[in-house]
């Protein structure tokens, strides 16, 4: 039997049943899907590097403020103590919140080289990279009873088909590789 050298995958165009669109790209199951946007999600370790990352840059920064003005106004007291830890950690989240709006990435997730965008590869902003993602998921945690256990299902939510995050569900994003 002859072969057909105008049969196979790719080679007939329009006309061919084994492809719909020859230059779709490749499937694979990092690329993001069914959303409008290609871009590879990052890999679990990535985001748990990222948010590793942060606690402890948040944790130095409250630390450096304890040691600092917790030493100034003496540590003789609770409040004094924790006034010098907050002293510098709400500038260093402030600065982080601003990085989330503007940049999609926080420190840590410079430092890994990951990014929040939106499930269709928009920017985020503050409403759904500041707000939606951290700030009412962090308000849903005080609820009683209820909060310990949202605060914990949250990041479990990263092993499902979309390794999204509750969070992510919520603010309509996702963590892709930076470019």
């Amino acid at each position: 039997m002859p072969i057909d050298l105008n049969k196979g995958p790719g080679l007939s165009g329009a006309s061919d049943p084994w492809r719909d669109d020859l230059y779709a790209p490749p499937e694979d199951d990092q690329i993001i899907r069914n959303e409008g946007f290609e871009g590879f999600d990052a890999p679990r370790g990535k985001r748990f590097g990222g948010a590793f990352l942060d606690g402890i840059f948040g944790l130095v920064a409250g630390l450096v403020g304890l040691f600092i003005f917790g030493g100034v106004l003496g540590f003789d007291s609770e409040e004094n103590l924790a006034f010098g830890f907050y002293i510098l950690l709400l500038p260093f989240s402030i600065l982080q919140m601003f990085l989330i709006a503007t940049r999609g990435q926080s420190l840590g997730k410079m430092v890994v080289g990951t990014r929040i965008v939106m499930v269709d590869g928009r920017d985020v902003g503050f409403l759904h990279g500041v707000v939606l993602r951290s700030w009412i998921v962090g308000a849903l945690g005080f609820i009683p009873i209820l909060g310990p256990i949202i605060s914990f299902i949250d990041p479990l939510f990263i092993f499902g088909e979309d390794h999204r995050c509750m969070h992510d569900h919520i603010a309509g994003t996702r963590v892709v590789e930076a470019a």
